[in-house]
């Protein structure tokens, strides 16, 4: 077929008479060599991929991060079955990386994720490429370096970068956002059954990995099939597609094996139709929703959609942000007609943002869940960076039409936006020294009793030890049952052969159940032949705790956790006040001007400190109840002084504590100093503050009245 001197082919013409739409032809841009294709694009893609996944290699975490990563890399280490809906690709893909020869394990899967990331930002670059070049063929001389800029400055977002350095599945959700992107852009611009089926294969790795894929792929999918009606609704090529989708979802056949092992720490009962759809579903968590305890927040979106906006802002350097919109509007114009390609791409970006956010559920007014949402936004960002790779061209080109741009200089230009992108954040995002999750799960096992049992509860403590025990094979002979998964019905059933000295008295830890045991019962059977010591860590389940424990039982803190003991034994305080001691964390703690309260590793700053000052409070109650012993009293007040120096700053009711320890000493100059400085800062409401304020007061007015009435003055310490 010959070609135009633009390189535009003749459109199909349909006949007024003939309602059918004529089928899609393929055109190509032919006025200059694409660069998609050409070496010039391939050894950009190539310098892109190597700068990106370097420096994530440099700055990757050593060991095991916090939240999910710790159970991910578990599930790799050992082909177990991670929390539904299952992440099939990532433990298959993270054991392979297990085989990398030096590094921590935590390490080795971390890396996973940073080449999930370097790729993503190739296939993203080479999709703003592809469209840039097919929809402005005459006026494609930025499309090279624009597409290029965009992908580098999201490489080194902040968001995108703290989760292309650690394991988690949201690197590899990238991927598959980024590879539909460019299969989007293929197909649109060069519809061809072959594309279609590498689509359709795309969208069903992609469902293998993280749900949320659906608010992208779904309307992505449903408009290629209506666009494309002529070329794919044929019986064979309808079958084709859709067998390349399925074999996309073959990965879910491992966690049917893998769930046969019941690896420690597996996740559900798979071996059965109904267990696998309960945890392809997510149904123990609820389906399409982030977090089981809340209900969805429909009235809370457009606070979650400025949230969005805000954070978009701070990932594109704030001077960036600008060329989203530019570049939205002109991805909608192909060839000076309306473009699917860009219009459905703005279709499946504005139904995430809003169907995500209306299901969304997690309480983000708490800076720890707000930081587990907004990885949910790097989806819709890939989207938005796509724009501004388009933006960029079209702004670049208005002025270059203007003024004549040196191309040079506007390569120079955008190399140096990257590179300050990079350097900013570096600082921040390097994790290559950060072991603090490690050090956190070691303060919890090394120091205890041979044969100890650890009931626990939360995602920290629980994923930080479970991967010290089954990837580094620390402390094998300590027990480790989460409390959250004895409710699961499965949980018995499959794992109880990882604790062959433990007795269950029912088949699911649930009260109220007639199959189910109570905490109590729980600690009834087992303590009376005990293998060891049993310890509490992150304290009781949700109704155990509301009811002030379990009746029967107290706790004592003992380094990082709380040795469980008979309520009645109140013994050997002393022999308790050394080795709780011993047991106390020692590692240093993470610097909070680097990890805010949106980090685990804050987390782990205030459980370790949390931990020296739940001891020290018991050793003040049980002081009090023993007629203000002043040995311990003082043993007290030294700790809570140490505690000071290890905040910046301290927390208020460190300085209420001191205070009434001080008090109790009669040392009423330093108590009188500690509650001054606990009323300055107190955010408590003024009722609760009354007893304390009046204690400082009385003690200024009887200060002024002479030495006789400070030495008659008795002051009352709660």
């Amino acid at each position: 077929m010959g070609k135009s001197s633009r390189g535009l082919q003749s459109a199909p013409t349909i006949s007024k008479k003939d309602p059918t739409p004529a089928p899609i032809e393929r055109i190509e841009p032919v006025d200059e060599t694409p660069i998609i294709e050409s070496k010039q694009g391939f050894y950009l893609d190539v310098v892109l991929f190597c700068t990106i996944f370097a420096v994530y290699a440099r700055t990757v975490y050593a060991s095991v991060p916090g939240g999910d990563s710790g159970e991910l890399i578990v599930a790799s280490c050992s082909l177990g079955v991670p929390h539904p809906p299952g992440y099939p690709i990532f433990a298959m893909m993270g054991y392979l990386f297990t085989w990398i020869p030096w590094g921590s394990m935590a390490f080795r899967v971390n890396l996973f994720s940073s080449l999930c990331g370097a790729l993503s930002a190739v296939l993203m670059s080479r999709a703003a490429r592809a469209f840039i070049i097919f929809s402005f063929p005459e006026s494609a001389r930025f499309a090279a370096i624009t597409s290029f800029a965009s992908a580098g400055v999201m490489a080194f977002a902040p968001l995108f970068w703290m989760y292309h350095i650690q394991a988690e599945v949201f690197a590899l959700n990238n991927f598959f956002v980024s590879l539909i992107l460019l299969h989007t852009v293929a197909f649109l611009t060069k519809p061809s059954v072959k594309v279609a089926c590498l689509s359709a294969l795309s969208v069903g790795l992609s469902f293998a990995n993280q749900h949320t894929i659906v608010f992208i792929a779904v309307p992505v999918t449903v408009f290629v099939f209506f666009y494309a009606r002529n070329l794919l609704w044929k019986p064979k090529i309808l079958i084709l597609v859709g067998a390349c989708g399925l074999c996309g979802l073959l990965p879910y056949l491992y966690l049917i094996w893998a769930s046969s092992r019941n690896t420690l720490g597996a996740w559900g009962d798979i071996t059965t139709l109904d267990g696998f759809l309960t945890h392809f579903f997510r149904k123990e968590y609820g389906t399409f929703r982030l977090y089981s305890g809340n209900e969805k927040q429909g009235d809370m979106l457009p606070i979650l959609l400025r949230l969005y906006f805000k954070n978009l802002r701070q990932q594109t350097m704030q001077a960036l942000y600008v060329a989203a919109p530019v570049g939205l509007l002109a991805s909608l114009r192909q060839r000076g007609k309306f473009s699917p390609a860009g219009g459905v791409i703005a279709f499946a970006y504005f139904f995430y943002i809003i169907v995500f956010h209306l299901l969304a559920n997690l309480p983000v007014d708490k800076p720890l869940f707000f930081g587990v949402q907004i990885r949910f936004w790097m989806q819709p960002h890939i989207i938005a960076f796509f724009w501004i790779a388009i933006g960029l061209h079209a702004l670049l080109n208005f002025v270059h039409n203007k003024f004549s741009l040196d191309r040079t200089l506007v390569y120079v230009v955008l190399l140096a936006i990257v590179a300050a992108q990079l350097t900013s954040n570096f600082a921040v995002q390097d994790q290559s020294q950060n072991r603090f999750v490690e050090l956190y799960g070691r303060a919890h096992l090394e120091a205890l009793p041979p044969k100890s049992t650890l009931i626990v509860k939360g995602d920290l403590i629980t994923n930080s030890i479970r991967y010290l025990q089954v990837c580094e094979n620390v402390r094998p002979d300590v027990y480790h049952l989460d409390q959250s998964m004895m409710t699961y019905e499965w949980f018995v059933k499959r794992q109880r052969g990882n604790f062959p000295e433990i007795t269950f008295p029912g088949e699911v830890y649930h009260p109220y159940k007639s199959n189910g045991y109570s905490m109590q019962t729980f600690l009834n059977v087992n303590l009376e032949d005990a293998r060891g010591l049993f310890f509490l860590c992150g304290g009781w389940y949700h109704d155990e705790q509301q009811q002030g424990g379990i009746p029967g039982y107290t706790i004592w803190p003992m380094g990082m956790c709380e040795h469980i003991r008979y309520a009645e034994d109140d013994s050997l305080f002393d022999e308790w006040v050394v080795e709780s001691e011993k047991m106390l964390p020692t590692f240093s703690l993470p610097d909070l001007k680097k990890y805010d309260e949106e980090t685990w590793e804050n987390v782990v700053h205030s459980d370790a400190l949390n931990a020296m000052h739940k001891r020290l409070i018991h050793m003040l109650n049980f002081a009090i109840a023993h007629d203000n012993q002043l040995k311990t009293l003082q043993l007290v007040a030294d700790g809570l002084e140490n505690i000071l120096h290890l905040y910046d700053p301290p927390p208020e009711h460190i300085f209420r504590n001191l205070g009434i320890v001080y008090g109790r000493l009669a040392k009423q100059e330093k108590m009188i100093d500690a509650f001054t400085t606990y009323l300055s800062i107190a955010t408590a409401p003024e009722s609760d503050l009354k007893e304390i304020r009046k204690i400082v007061e009385d003690h200024k007015r009887f200060k002024t009245l002479g030495p006789h009435w400070q030495q008659t003055a008795e002051i009352h310490i709660f």
